[in-house]
């Protein structure tokens, strides 16, 4: 007999399979969407390249240091972007009285909510950020081991965890406000950019926001710090950000949860 989990993963790679095909008969729109976040990040990116060209570092990280930072913020954008874009439509979906179709059927909500909408564009985010890897360890910046890779493995996981939750959290707020329009969720995605540099550059009120509120620290510098660690410290390291992510999927659950409990439906 088939457990429940493998029929949830089962649901799941059915359901991202159909909408990938979906999405990919529109070979202009993939195209058209990779090169816009493409040119988006190498923009975001050249700034800095440019400023570094100047000086030899920013508060003791070169060039190449931040391109692991930076990598290792949007790729896990990107993955979310392809797989788990669905969280966007919940607000449409509650406020115009559709989201009780996801009710009534015999697979998750919340696991039809994230395949609503899977975007093959994401994928743009995730070869920038793989193809500034690579170019990192060949600059010496990132180590090449194999406890390196299993840490950036874990890391871009992570990352995935921490932004899909952070999503799914900032959008259920639909359930308390009933607004068709609200800029909690996009404010609160537009200060994932700044993720994408070390929270040493930043005040000491923002490194304590960027890891106990909004804890996208734990989508770049910390799993950065473990990169340059080894042995126990960095195990521990890994450990404490693989914790953080867990915490803010549970924070993101328990959210979901109480507003599908206030949900009254439609009518």
């Amino acid at each position: 007999m088939t457990s429940p989990g493998a029929r949830y993963l089962a649901s799941a790679a059915r359901l991202y399979r159909l909408r990938m095909q979906a999405q990919l008969e529109y070979r202009a729109d993939f195209v058209v969407g990779v090169l816009g976040a493409l040119c988006l990040h190498c923009a975001g990116f050249g700034a800095v390249w440019l400023i570094l060209r100047q000086v030899p570092d920013i508060a003791g990280w070169t060039i190449w240091q931040l391109s692991v930072t930076y990598a290792l913020a949007i790729v896990p954008g990107g993955l979310c972007v392809m797989f788990l874009d669905g969280m966007w439509e919940l607000r449409h979906l509650v406020v115009k009285g559709e989201f009780d179709q996801l009710l009534t059927r015999p697979v998750s909500p919340l696991l039809q909510l994230c395949t609503l909408r899977a975007n093959p564009a994401g994928a743009g985010d995730v070869a920038l950020g793989l193809t500034l890897l690579v170019l990192a360890a060949r600059h010496g910046a990132l180590p090449v081991t194999a406890a390196s890779v299993a840490v950036l493995v874990v890391a871009v996981l992570n990352g995935v965890v921490v932004v899909g939750s952070l999503n799914l959290a900032t959008n259920s707020l639909v359930f308390w406000d009933g607004a068709e329009h609200n800029n909690i969720s996009l404010l609160v995605g537009n200060t994932a950019e700044m993720a994408k540099f070390p929270l040493t550059l930043y005040d000491s009120a923002v490194r304590f926001t960027f890891t106990f509120v909004l804890p996208f620290g734990l989508l770049s510098y910390y799993p950065a710090l473990a990169l340059e660690s080894d042995g126990l410290e960095r195990a521990g390291r890994v450990v404490l950000f693989v914790l953080g992510g867990a915490g803010t999927a549970l924070a993101a659950r328990l959210v979901w949860r109480a507003g599908l409990k206030r949900y009254q439906g439609a009518g």
